[in-house]
């Protein structure tokens, strides 16, 4: 990551333990003080691989992901006009493999592309008025940004096509 070092943006390893049982992992403890947000909901996308979702964004909420299953293709836009990094991008695969989570502010837009047979992906959203849904969003067309997307085959949603 940190192609253009975009403002704002924080890459986190998650620990975790593992057994012959599985493994177990925190994703979130309200004591991590980087992570010192009042998050007010989650939200979990399944998708199938070459699903591209996104680039959207809003104005209100901070945002911290990461994958639960699989191997995902994660890009952020910053859309945010004051800042020194605007229409800067940047990327990071995010898998279950590597256990890792990124935070990101308000008014950068993000896209997830699945490169594994499926993904889940876990948001913690932090906003402090009401949630902004789809149509309080802005999109940025997937292809127009000269972004090298892994992948030939893409799925889009009506709203991104």
């Amino acid at each position: 990551m940190n192609k253009n070092n975009i403002d704002g943006l924080k890459e986190f390893f998650i620990d975790s333990f593992c057994d012959n049982r599985g493994e177990i992992y925190t994703f979130w403890n309200k004591n991590n003080s980087e992570l010192d947000y009042d998050f007010n909901h989650d939200k979990f996308t399944f998708s199938y691989k070459n699903v591209l979702r996104g680039l959207h964004g809003d104005f209100e909420s901070t945002k911290y992901v990461t994958c639960v299953h699989g191997e995902i293709f994660y890009v952020f836009l910053d859309f945010r006009k004051d800042s020194k990094t605007f229409m800067k991008w940047d990327s990071v695969i995010l898998s279950q493999n590597k256990k890792n989570a990124i935070l990101f502010p308000p008014g950068v837009a993000s896209g997830a592309l699945t490169l594994s047979e499926s993904s889940v992906t876990a948001y913690k959203l932090y906003y402090p008025n009401d949630y902004p849904d789809a149509n309080q969003q802005f999109s940025i067309k997937w292809d127009s940004l000269g972004i090298d997307w892994p992948c030939d085959n893409i799925i889009l949603s009506e709203r991104d096509k």
